[in-house]
């Protein structure tokens, strides 16, 4: 057992020093501060150990660390989205992408964006109108039904209700 800490003086006594260096530890304040701890209750050392051994500036370090990686998997997981949907790549193209996107993922993801980055645009585009036009797919019969609420709501003139009456059913108009 180390010896105690010489309080009146506030400094570690020289049986302390001794056994600070002997245990591995160089300064008089972390021999001081290991006896605190060795006093201490088990859910205040544990708590005196966090703060002791991680600081402000690393708690930002390591979530800026934490965040950038979930940043590379996003990207990671659009390039590879991507990659799997093009149908203008052969699949010695797709292996290539993928092998460099694993074994250099920085390099690879930033690649892909420059080069493959007009038609991962295009193909974004592409999903996005499919599913606007599947999401607005109504029968004919829906859409009488719409413009006949929307007439007697009094959004549309009897006019207009005609015309677009004529336009979903296929008939020409005037």
């Amino acid at each position: 057992m180390a010896p105690a800490v010489d309080v009146a003086e506030s400094r570690p006594s020289k049986e302390a020093r001794a056994h600070s260096t002997a245990v591995g530890f160089t300064t008089p304040k972390t021999a001081a501060a290991d006896q605190r701890l060795k006093s201490a209750g088990a859910t205040e050392r544990r708590y005196l150990m966090i703060g002791a051994t991680f600081g402000a500036g690393q708690v930002a370090f390591s979530l800026l660390w934490l965040a950038l990686f979930f940043i590379e998997i996003w990207l990671m997981i659009a390039v590879f989205t991507d990659l799997f949907e093009s149908t203008d790549l052969s699949g010695w193209a797709k292996a290539g992408w993928v092998v460099l996107v694993i074994l250099f993922p920085l390099i690879g993801i930033l690649l892909y964006l420059i080069v493959r980055g007009q038609k991962m645009r295009a193909h974004e585009e592409r999903d996005r109108i499919a599913s606007d036009v599947a999401a607005h797919r109504f029968s004919k019969a829906d859409e009488l039904a719409r413009l006949a609420e929307l007439r007697d709501r009094g959004d549309i003139s009897a006019e207009d209700y005609d015309h677009l009456k004529d336009e979903v059913v296929g008939r020409p108009t005037t």
